[in-house]
C-alpha cells in the first residue's frame, strides 16, 4: 500500500472549505485519524500528483476535539470508520470509554495509562478507546448505540389501515387477512400482525418447523474476507458439464436448492450440486486433493428437476436424494416466512460466493462481504428486486450468481440467518460498477417457492 504524506494547516473555526468537527459537519460524520477511515485513505492515496491530492484533502480534513500525536484527521461517515483495533495483542473495537466493561472495573494507574494510549478519537466529548470485551467485539452496536443511527427511511411507503400505521407493499407480500381498500395498482396497505405470525400456508408452517440459519457468535464480517469453514453451511456449489460455468445456490430444505434462473439455462443445466464446499479445489474426486478430510465431507448430489419462474430470474433445484444435515457443514438457511420478514428490507446484507474477485481472478475459496441495500426509488423501482452495492461499496461479481443476500434477523423466537435475495445480475466489472447489484427479492416470491416445494406435503 502506498504511503501518503500530507502537510496540514490546522485551523480552528468553521468554514465552507474546511471540515472542522466542532460546530460543523453532519450528524453522520466524525473527525477521525485518516487511517481509521479506509474509504477516504484509499481514495486520497490513489490520487496522482501532490497538489491535486492536497486539494482533495483540504475538502475532507478536520480539526479533532483532541489531537492525538501528529496524526492527520478527516471527516468520515460512521459506517465507514474502521473500528477494529489491537490492544496488547488482543483484538478489540473502538467504543466509548464508559461503555466498555473492561474500563468499569478497578484499574491501576499504569493500566489506565496504557488504556489512554489506546485512544482512537474523541466525539461529542466521548473518548473512544480500544475495548477488548468479547461482547463488544461481536456486537459493537451494543457498546456504541450511536453507530446504529441515523435510521434510514422505510423501505416501503407509509400508509394507514383503519387508523393503524402500515406499509404500502405488493399484495403478494402481505400475509394479513385484513387488507384495506387503499391500494396502488397491485399494492395494499399492510399492517403486520401482533404478535408476529407465519404465512397461513401448511407448507410454510412445515418449513418453519425445520431448523435453519443457525450461526455461531464469530467475529464481525469484514469486507472481502474469506469465510470461515462451515460459516455458511447452506452454500451450494453448482456443477455443470461445461467447463468455466460457475454459479451458486442456497440449501433451503434437504431436497431443494434456491438459485437464479440464468444459472439453469437449457444448454447449461447443472447436473449436480455440491454441499459442504469451502474450497472448490477440495471437491470430489478426492484423489486429486491433498486435503482428503475436507473433500470427504462434501456431498455431491444429482439434480432431479429444475423448476424455474416463467418471468423472473429465480429457480429451484430439486435434489435426487436428500442432503444429510450437519450444522457445521451442510444446513439450510431460513426464508422470510413471518409477516414482519415479508415486509422487511434490511439496511445491509452479506453476500457470499465463489465468483471473481475485484482483481478479476476467480476465487476457489468461499468469500463473504457486507454491502448496503438500496432503498426503493428510481435506482431500484421494481417490486421484485432487492438492490445493493454500487459505487464505493461492495458488489457481487460474475460467478456469484444464484447466491444469497442474507442477514441475521429475528425468526420466530430466535436470531437466525434469513435469505432476503437471490443474486441475479449487476456490473460485469465489479471493481468499477456502473450500476447497482440486483437480486430477486425472496419475500416477493415466497408463494411461488412454496408452490414448487412438493416435498413439504
Amino acid at each position: 500500500m502506498s504511503v501518503i504524506i500530507l502537510n496540514v494547516l490546522i485551523v480552528v473555526g468553521c468554514f465552507e472549505t474546511e471540515a472542522i468537527q466542532i460546530g460543523c459537519g453532519g450528524s453522520d460524520q466524525r473527525c477521525v485519524p485518516i487511517k481509521s477511515c479506509p474509504s477516504e485513505y484509499d481514495r486520497l492515496t490513489s490520487i496522482i500528483g501532490k497538489s491535486k491530492r492536497m486539494q482533495e484533502y483540504n475538502h475532507v480534513k478536520c480539526t479533532p476535539e483532541r489531537q492525538i500525536g501528529n496524526q492527520k484527521y478527516v471527516r468520515c461517515r460512521k459506517r465507514d470508520i474502521d473500528i477494529q483495533c489491537d490492544f496488547n495483542g488482543q483484538k478489540g473495537v473502538y467504543v466509548p470509554r464508559e461503555n466498555c466493561p473492561n474500563m468499569q472495573n478497578s484499574l491501576t494507574k499504569q493500566q489506565l495509562s496504557d488504556w489512554s494510549r489506546q485512544l482512537g478519537y474523541v466525539h461529542n466529548g466521548k473518548e473512544y478507546l480500544c475495548c477488548t470485551y468479547e461482547k463488544c467485539l461481536k456486537l459493537p452496536t451494543v457498546c456504541d448505540p450511536e453507530r446504529s443511527v441515523p435510521q434510514r427511511p422505510p423501505a416501503f411507503p407509509s400508509c394507514t389501515n383503519n387508523g393503524v400505521d402500515g406499509s404500502l407493499v405488493p399484495d403478494t407480500m402481505c400475509v394479513t387477512q385484513e387488507q384495506s381498500n387503499q391500494s396502488s395498482g397491485k399494492h395494499v396497505c399492510c399492517v403486520p400482525p401482533k404478535p408476529d405470525r407465519l404465512m397461513s400456508r401448511r407448507r410454510a408452517s412445515r418449513l418453519a418447523n425445520m431448523e435453519c440459519g443457525m450461526f455461531d457468535n464469530g467475529p464481525l464480517i469484514q469486507n472481502g474476507q474469506e469465510a470461515d469453514r462451515g460459516e455458511f453451511p447452506w452454500m451450494a456449489y453448482l456443477v455443470y458439464k461445461q467447463r468455466g460455468k460457475r454459479c451458486a445456490g442456497t440449501l433451503i430444505h434437504p431436497s431443494y436448492v434456491l438459485t437464479a434462473k440464468h444459472c439453469m439455462k437449457p444448454n447449461e443445466m447443472p447436473t449436480h450440486v455440491m454441499l459442504g464446499v469451502h474450497d472448490a479445489s477440495d471437491t470430489p474426486p478426492c484423489s486429486r486433493t491433498t486435503r482428503e478430510s475436507y473433500c470427504s465431507q462434501v456431498q455431491k448430489i444429482s439434480v432431479a428437476s429444475t423448476p424455474s419462474h416463467n418471468k423472473f430470474d429465480i429457480g429451484l433445484l430439486r435434489l435426487a436424494s436428500k442432503a444429510t444435515l450437519d450444522p457445521n457443514s451442510v444446513f439450510p438457511i431460513c426464508l422470510p416466512l413471518y409477516a414482519s420478514l415479508r415486509m422487511q428490507m434490511p439496511e445491509s446484507v452479506i453476500i457470499t460466493g465463489w465468483g471473481k474477485t475485484e482483481n478479476g481472478t476467480v476465487s476457489n475459496v468461499l468469500l463473504k462481504a457486507t454491502t448496503t441495500v438500496v432503498i426503493r426509488g428510481t435506482a431500484c423501482p421494481d417490486d421484485h428486486l432487492i438492490c445493493a452495492g454500487g459505487k464505493n461499496d461492495n458488489n457481487h461479481c460474475p460467478g456469484d450468481s444464484g447466491g444469497p443476500y442474507q442477514k441475521i434477523s429475528s425468526f420466530g423466537d430466535y436470531k437466525r440467518y434469513v435469505q432476503y435475495g437471490v443474486i441475479a445480475y449487476g456490473s460485469w466489472y465489479c471493481s468499477q460498477p456502473d450500476q447497482y447489484s440486483r437480486g430477486m427479492l425472496v419475500s416477493y416470491f415466497m408463494d411461488w417457492i412454496l408452490d414448487k416445494m412438493h416435498e413439504l406435503d
